[in-house]
C-alpha cells in the first residue's frame, strides 16, 4: 500500500513538473530589421521588447536581431515572416510593394508634405488602414505604424540645387518602382541595392549617392562618406509593422492583449521620438563640419512637386485613383 502510494505520488509530482515547465515556457518573438541598434527602429524596436517582456510578466522572449543579421534585405525577412520563420518585421513601406502594388502611395515623390501629414495618412481608414488589412492576404497582420522621418540625399559629384542637378549620378535607392522613376526622371541613375550593402558601396565609390533620413545619415556616420547633402524631403519613410498571423492568432488572449498594450504604447512614443531623433540628427551632423548641407526654400519645395507630377501621375492605376484622390484631399489641408 505504502509503495502503490509513493508511487503515485512520484507521478503526480512528475506531472506537476511537467505542467510547470510547459506554462514556464517562454513564447519567443524574433523581431528581425535591417537598420542599427541606435537608429529610430532600433530604438524604438528595444521600447518594444522591455515593454512586451514587462507587461506578460516575462512569458515572451523578444529577440532583437538588428542590422540585417537574419536577413541583410526586408523583402527576404517578410518572406521568412510569411514562413513562420520569425514572428516580428517592421520593413519600410516600400519593401511590401511587391506583393501590393498599393503600397507604392507612400513612395511618391513630394506626395506627403509634413510629418503630421503623414502620420494622418497612415492611420487614416481611407489611406494608410486601408492597405493596412491587405496584410492579411498574404499570412500576416499589421500590428502598428512607425515613423521614420523624410528623406534626404547626399552625394559625392555635386550640391543638388535644382533637379538638373541630379544628372549622371549614381545614386542607391530601395527596390521600388516609384524610387527608380522618380531620379531616372531628373536623370540620375538609380541603382537598387539592399541596405546592408551601402556603406561599402559609398567608400569603393560604386555608387556616388544614397538618400536615407537624417537619423538613418547619422547613426550609421554615412555622412562621413559624402561631400554635399541636401534636404530634399523627396519622400517619407515610414514603417509598417507586421506579424505571421497564424503565430499571432495562436497566442492565448490575454498574452496578446498585454503585447497589443505594449504596442500601442510605443507606436503613440514613437511619432514624437522620432521627429525629435531626426532634428537632433541632424544638428549632429553640421556640428561634424565634414559636410556640406543645402536646404531649399518652401517655394522651392513646391516646385519640386509640381515638376515631379507627371512621375506620380504614372501610377495613378497601380495605386488606385480613390487613395491617390485621399491623399490629395488631405494634402490640400496641410497647404
Amino acid at each position: 500500500m505504502k509503495k502503490t502510494l509513493f508511487i503515485i505520488m512520484v507521478v503526480l509530482a512528475f506531472i506537476g513538473m511537467s505542467i510547470h515547465g510547459a506554462l514556464a515556457k517562454k513564447i519567443v518573438i524574433k523581431f528581425s530589421y535591417v537598420t542599427a541598434p541606435t537608429s529610430v527602429k532600433g530604438m524604438s524596436a528595444q521600447k518594444f521588447k522591455d515593454l512586451a517582456e514587462k507587461y506578460t510578466d516575462r512569458a515572451v522572449d523578444v529577440q532583437l536581431f538588428p542590422t540585417g543579421q537574419l536577413y541583410p534585405d526586408d523583402t527576404k525577412a517578410i518572406q521568412a515572416l510569411r514562413s513562420g520563420a520569425i514572428q516580428m518585421i517592421c520593413p519600410s513601406t516600400a519593401k511590401y510593394t511587391g506583393l501590393f502594388p498599393e503600397f507604392q502611395i507612400f513612395d511618391l515623390p513630394y506626395l506627403f508634405l509634413t510629418t503630421d501629414m503623414t502620420q494622418e495618412a497612415m492611420t487614416s481608414p481611407e489611406i494608410g488602414q486601408k492597405l493596412f488589412v491587405m496584410l492579411k492576404k498574404k499570412g500576416m497582420l499589421g500590428l502598428a505604424v512607425w515613423a521614420n522621418a523624410f528623406r534626404q540625399v547626399g552625394n559625392n559629384v555635386r550640391p543638388i540645387k535644382s533637379l538638373k542637378d541630379y544628372k549622371g549620378i549614381k545614386i542607391r535607392v530601395q527596390k521600388s518602382k516609384p524610387f527608380i522613376k522618380m531620379f531616372r526622371y531628373v536623370g540620375a541613375n538609380p541603382t537598387p541595392m539592399p541596405w546592408g550593402e551601402v556603406h561599402t558601396a559609398l567608400e569603393q565609390k560604386t555608387i556616388d549617392a544614397i538618400e536615407p533620413t537624417f537619423n538613418a545619415w547619422e547613426s550609421q556616420k554615412l555622412y562621413e562618406l559624402v561631400k554635399h547633402m541636401t534636404e530634399t524631403r523627396h519622400t517619407f519613410t515610414g514603417y509598417f509593422l507586421a506579424t505571421n498571423a497564424k503565430f499571432w492568432e495562436g497566442l492565448s488572449e490575454e498574452v496578446r492583449a498585454q503585447l497589443e498594450k505594449a504596442m500601442d504604447e510605443v507606436t503613440r512614443w514613437q511619432w514624437d521620438f522620432s521627429k525629435k531623433w531626426d532634428l537632433k540628427a541632424l544638428e549632429k551632423i553640421k556640428a561634424s563640419g565634414l559636410v556640406e548641407i543645402y536646404h531649399p526654400t518652401e517655394e522651392r519645395y513646391a516646385k519640386w512637386g509640381e515638376s515631379f507630377k507627371p512621375v506620380t501621375m504614372k501610377f495613378a492605376d497601380v495605386v488606385g485613383k480613390d487613395l491617390l484622390d485621399a491623399v490629395y484631399r488631405l494634402q490640400a489641408k496641410y497647404k
